[in-house]
């Protein structure tokens, strides 16, 4: 639980370093579930990459709520875990791994000083020539991101009961 990381997690104040330690933690316990809670969590860039949060390992983050909708939990931030992006030209989740990552029951929104915005939400990259294979994105609503989801090499993914805002 990312709230094992830091106080007041996704209360409005910026989550960034106790999010990226729980995705470490996970990585180190073999890839457990990194699970967020409901409220806005504000991230933003670690190091010049701009990459807020990265991993060499699948990732598996779930958060709280039905993040796509539809229903009043998907237009209500209280009801609904909301990453909310502090930067312009960033990546959400940039993961390197041949193994597949799961992203389940979120929403990614940009702050309006910070739009438009022209990165990624979730960006997949197997590592060397290997593809992503099996990745999950299910319940996720995406508004205001410049690519919601970007895989290079692509095996095969499924992206279910997702909202996006542009296409």
């Amino acid at each position: 639980n990312a709230k094992d990381f830091g106080t007041n997690v996704c209360t409005g104040s910026d989550d960034t370093t106790a999010i990226s330690n729980a995705i470490a933690a996970s990585q180190s316990a073999g890839g457990a579930i990194v699970q967020l809670p409901g409220g806005t969590c504000r991230v933003s860039c670690i190091g010049a990459a701009c990459n807020i949060f990265t991993s060499t390992s699948a990732v598996n983050i779930r958060g709280v709520g039905n993040g796509a909708g539809p229903g009043p939990a998907a237009q209500s931030n209280s009801n609904v875990t909301q990453l909310l992006i502090q930067c312009t030209n960033c990546t959400l989740f940039n993961i390197t791994s041949a193994y597949p990552s799961i992203f389940k029951d979120f929403q990614v929104n940009v702050d309006p000083a910070n739009r438009p915005h022209t990165g990624n939400a979730i960006y997949l990259a197997g590592t060397g020539t290997s593809t992503v294979a099996n990745f999950w994105v299910e319940n996720v609503g995406f508004t205001n991101v410049g690519t919601p989801i970007r895989a290079l090499r692509p095996g095969w993914g499924t992206i279910t009961k997702s909202y996006f805002d542009s296409w």
